[in-house]
């Protein structure tokens, strides 16, 4: 190194999180949500604030999800993503309601979404149920979507029905929905009409286990 030079070290700093929305958008007053945020740079650590402070978990760069608790009040509330640099976009926004708020008059037009209903856990195999008054078209159907977490829901199977069972991957914390698709089983393209609010349930699957026999 010559006389009167001297060393320089850059340090690129990572690009700051984007949160580009989130799923669902809202809740009941008094209930607890599993939300799921879609945007660009989400690695760790980063702090996320809907109300309060929540305990963030990764699912990739692009996705975190996250549990909004049942102490929140009415109202809106904005999504703010920060890195450890403070550093954060979000144009996403989470409301809750009030549940005494009178449902607008039905509409043969408006799907309402379907009410979940667990069924139980036998050994690894999970019993899924779900409410619905209405009468399903011959080309709409029940998109069931089960995620084990950190991943989101994604579709399993379409159905007529008004239960599935489904076999576990194995112990740990699980996410599902009901969605209402219009389209053809086939090709798994759904035209969503309606989507329930998500359900979380736990299992300690062990494979060995044998279900009890019938008398």
């Amino acid at each position: 190194m010559s006389k009167g030079s001297e060393w320089r070290s850059f340090q690129i700093v990572p690009l700051p999180p984007v949160v580009h929305s989130i799923s669902p958008t809202d809740m009941l007053q008094g209930m607890s949500a599993l939300v799921v945020m879609k945007g660009e740079n989400l690695v760790y650590p980063l702090t996320l604030t809907i109300g309060i402070p929540l305990q963030v978990t990764y699912v990739n760069s692009s996705t975190i999800t996250a549990t909004v608790p049942t102490t929140l009040e009415v109202g809106e509330y904005p999504v703010i993503i920060m890195d450890s640099n403070g550093r954060g976009v979000s144009s996403a926004f989470f409301a809750v309601k009030d549940p005494s708020t009178p449902m607008p008059t039905a509409s043969p037009f408006v799907y309402r979404p379907p009410t979940l209903d667990f069924g139980g856990i036998i050994c690894c195999s999970v019993t899924l149920r779900w409410k619905w008054a209405g009468t399903l078209a011959e080309n709409e159907w029940f998109a069931i979507r089960i995620g084990k977490l950190p991943d989101v829901p994604h579709s399993q199977t379409w159905t007529k029905e008004r239960e599935y069972t489904f076999a576990l991957s194995g112990a740990g914390d699980y996410v599902w929905e009901v969605a209402i698709c219009r389209g053809d089983p086939a090709t798994a393209a759904c035209n969503q009409l309606a989507v329930s609010e998500q359900g979380v349930f736990s299992s300690g699957c062990d494979p060995n286990c044998q279900p009890p026999s019938r008398p």
